[in-house]
């Protein structure tokens, strides 16, 4: 779980966990956005505040997460039209179309 969801989850406000856990304000806004990872010592602490809900590996996937480019986030990314379901197949003008496009180029 993200430690921005954990903290929601919890009705916990950033300032308030870092005050529990030693940290700086600044540090626990910054793992949230994912803009940084954090010493080993401030990750040990978060998982163990957590009970290890919020565990190291969480941490740097969020961190990962967010240095993907925005297309790269998209929940429900480009599917090609041969994979789609039935009913969202285009028109039969826009295949006829794509087809014809293709013979141009080819």
């Amino acid at each position: 779980m993200q430690l921005k969801s954990w903290l929601k989850a919890n009705n916990i406000k950033q300032r308030d966990f870092a005050v529990l856990i030693g940290a700086t304000d600044s540090q626990i806004s910054r793992i949230c956005c994912g803009q940084m990872v954090g010493s080993p010592k401030i990750i040990h602490l978060i998982s163990k505040a957590t009970n290890g809900q919020v565990s190291a590996c969480d941490i740097h996937a969020g961190y990962i997460e967010a240095r993907k480019p925005t297309w790269a986030r998209r929940a429900n990314p480009a599917t090609p039209i041969e994979n789609r379901p039935e009913g969202n197949l285009p028109s039969p003008e826009i295949l006829e179309l794509a087809q014809a496009l293709a013979r141009v180029l080819a």
